[in-house]
């Protein structure tokens, strides 16, 4: 049986799609943790070798979340 943590765990685990988003293109992820999820953001836009974007914190159609904007530079 799985402990609390890792089932919780692999439920919070978000495929951001930095590859599949133009330049000046965004996403939003719908979260109730903004700063954990910009800092796995962060971690997968270096993966994916994307230097300038943003994360904008805000609520979009009632839901808290982050929208990530890739930059142009």
């Amino acid at each position: 049986m799985q402990s609390e943590s890792q089932s919780q765990k692999s439920r919070t685990d978000i495929a951001f799609p930095w590859e599949h988003v133009p330049l000046g293109g965004g996403f939003f992820v719908p979260t109730l943790n903004p700063q954990r999820t910009i800092e796995k953001a962060h971690r997968a836009a270096m993966t994916a070798r994307v230097f300038h974007f943003k994360s904008i914190p805000c609520i979009i159609n009632g839901k808290l979340g982050v929208y990530f904007q890739r930059l142009r530079r």
